[in-house]
């Protein structure tokens, strides 16, 4: 238990290393059939396969995250005049209310909150530093899972080889056979978690669409990226 906790402690302090390499695994288990496929039925090289394959990838997301993005805009438009009508409602109801607050308070109000935010600019501005620094966390985390997505399509099982050539010589049989059955199941777990997310987010976006919920579409595709996030995706 001791030499488990002192593993956890140590590999929490390389996590930005730690966590892209596990989502690129992730994501070389999802892709790796596909360069299989290009490499040795259309015979495709190796380097060629890896590259159509990250490309179209990188298509595939950056397509559904634009379309997210131009549907948000557009659906933003009319949420932000109905914001504007909400909060037209809400001075109308803190004057005619059982508050029955004057325009001099309700002044008053948003002088004092101005007041506390500049009371508490160093706090925030602390707290736009960290939003920051975790902004370029997120950076370097995605070019290090790109960067270790390639090198795992193009020679995933030389690394793995690697790995165990560096066990002593009675453990690598059983190494080898345990990280090829191991990655075999990682690959299964990838593609019934693609089909998860598909079955969410059909299910949720046309549920969305049908109760009339603005936005459905863009609300669809955010799911079935979250579902791939164990138990709180979908959600």
């Amino acid at each position: 238990v001791i030499a488990v906790g002192i593993a956890v402690w140590l590999l929490s302090h390389v996590s930005l290393l730690l966590i892209p390499l596990m989502i690129a695994a992730l994501l070389a288990g999802l892709l790796s059939p596909v360069v299989n496929f290009l490499n040795r039925t259309l015979r495709f090289p190796k380097g060629l396969s890896v590259g159509v394959t990250m490309i179209a990838f990188l298509g595939l997301v950056v397509g559904g995250l634009s379309i997210v993005g131009r549907r948000l805009a557009t659906g933003f438009a009319s949420l932000w005049s109905q914001a504007l009508t909400g909060i037209g409602q809400i001075q109308h109801w803190l004057s005619t209310g059982p508050l029955a607050l004057s325009n001099q308070d309700v002044d008053q109000l948003v002088q004092d909150a101005l007041n506390e935010l500049r009371s508490n600019s160093s706090s925030i501005l602390s707290g736009a530093l960290s939003w920051g620094t975790t902004v370029g966390h997120l950076i370097t985390g995605v070019l290090l899972v790109l960067f270790s997505l390639i090198f795992l399509l193009l020679d995933g099982q030389r690394i793995g080889r690697f790995f165990v050539n560096i066990l002593p010589r009675r453990a690598r049989a059983a190494a080898h056979g345990a990280g090829r059955r191991g990655w075999a199941s990682m690959v299964v777990y990838v593609r019934v978690q693609l089909f998860v997310a598909f079955i969410d987010a059909v299910g949720i976006g046309v549920g969305a669409l049908i109760l009339g919920v603005p936005l459905a579409l863009p609300l669809g595709v955010l799911v079935f990226i979250g579902s791939f996030i164990p138990v709180v995706g979908a959600l």
